[in-house]
């Protein structure tokens, strides 16, 4: 058993939840159809195919960036899922997923260094993921800078960053990426202040 089994095991109880049903609100430009699922999954997860990319820890919360294979029911296709797992441990040894964002198919390419993050914050916590476009640069760390002073950081392992405070947070919130000699490499808006 490993120090996550609890984690894990309440990402795989999440993800194997039955699939909502599709709500079509329209076609958007490009052809792709909006809407929403509403009561369950927008997918039908393939369990074996899930893995724990990268994940942090932060006292009893924690925040996991995870693969998977996934039918789109509506669409009849099967496309690689990814997603950010926010749990939450409880005193008991249990877990919980508390939040959760992600996505289907390829992140965009850009032509410039760029952090595509997802993620949620409340009163007494703020958590997000997002996978680097490094577009060709040497990226050595990404930091997360708030309108209240605050910093955190993660290194670029499996091109994700992941950041996760027990604390309430100030946005908005300005994405940065420096290179191995600490120098800014680039930066763009993290969170809107919301």
């Amino acid at each position: 058993m490993t120090a996550h089994s609890a984690e894990v095991e309440a990402i795989l109880a999440q993800l194997a939840r039955p699939v909502g049903k599709w709500e079509a609100s329209g076609t958007g430009s490009g052809g792709w159809q909006a809407g929403q699922f509403v009561g369950g999954n927008p997918f039908q997860a393939d369990l074996s195919t899930m893995r724990v990319v990268k994940a942090r820890q932060v006292g009893h919360r924690s925040v996991h960036f995870v693969t998977l294979e996934g039918t789109l029911p509506h669409r009849g296709d099967t496309r690689m899922r990814f997603g950010y797992m926010f749990a939450i441990e409880h005193d008991d040894g249990g877990c919980r997923i508390i939040g959760e964002a992600g996505g289907g198919g390829d992140s965009p390419i850009r032509s410039r260094p760029w952090v595509n993050l997802a993620g949620a914050h409340a009163k007494d916590h703020f958590w997000a993921g997002g996978e680097i476009e490094r577009a060709g640069a040497d990226i050595a760390l990404v930091q997360l800078r708030f309108a209240d002073g605050r910093v955190v950081e993660d290194d670029p392992t499996h091109h994700i960053a992941l950041f996760i405070i027990n604390e309430p947070v100030k946005t908005p919130a300005t994405i940065v990426l420096l290179d191995h000699a600490e120098r800014t490499v680039a930066e763009h808006e993290g969170f809107p202040d919301i």
